[in-house]
């Protein structure tokens, strides 16, 4: 698709996982699975605006471990930008 449109990139929103439940804090605030806590109010609108990160010190970069990627659903939406070819 990309070459079609005669374009160097693919914008693909990045919208979690399919499954993906994310932890509640409070009925407003949750953690997703990246370890960023989000909060829901009138000011974030359209989108939840996060208010802390799991990244804030060297130490936490060390101990920091991503999302599995090889999860069920992890991938889903990537096959659709490449054309059906998940990687």
């Amino acid at each position: 698709m990309r070459s079609a449109l005669h374009h160097d990139a693919i914008w693909m929103p990045f919208g979690g996982y399919n499954g993906f439940q994310p932890k509640f804090l409070d009925a407003n605030t949750y953690v997703d699975e990246w370890g960023t806590t989000y909060r829901h109010n009138n000011a974030s609108w359209p989108i939840d605006a996060p208010i802390d990160y799991p990244i804030k010190t060297r130490k936490d970069f060390a101990h920091y471990r991503a999302p599995d990627p090889t999860l069920p659903g992890a991938n889903v939406g990537v096959g659709g930008v490449l054309g059906g070819a998940a990687p």
